[in-house]
Order: C-alpha cells, then structure tokens, then sequence
C-alpha cells in the first residue's frame, strides 16, 4: 500500500501551485475533497488551472467542478 498517495489531491496541488509560481487557493484546499466543487469567479487564470488539473489527475473524490469565469481563457 502506497502510503504517499493523497485521493484528495491536495498535496499535488500544492506542489504544483509551487513550480508555476501561483499562490494556492484556500477555498480550493478546503473543497478539494468534496464531491462537487464550485469555484467560480476566482481569477485563476491558466497557471492556477493547470495546478488545479494536476491535482485532479490523483483526487478520487470529485465528479463535478465548475470552474467558469475563472479568467482560464477560451476552449
């Protein structure tokens, strides 16, 4: 069993915040490990997604996130 793993992701998400130079957002740890997450109107911008992408790659937790208006830019 691999004590390291963290299903939430927010060990990931911090390191990540860390390389891209982004500051971790407190709602986003605090929600992390919650089913649905709405963060909404944050001002992420591309850098605080991608920090929020890698930590999705290990959360087990989340189905749903809405991440509009979050200054991401276009798809």
């Amino acid at each position: 069993m691999n004590l390291d793993f963290d299903p939430t992701g927010q060990k990931a998400y911090r390191e990540a915040c860390s390389q891209l130079g982004v500051v971790p957002v407190s709602y986003v740890l605090e929600h992390i490990c919650k089913n649905e997450v709405d963060i909404k109107h944050h001002g992420l911008g591309p850098k605080g997604a991608k920090a929020i992408a890698t930590a999705l790659m290990n959360n087990t937790m989340i189905t749903k996130i809405n991440m509009r208006d979050c200054g991401i830019g276009k798809f």
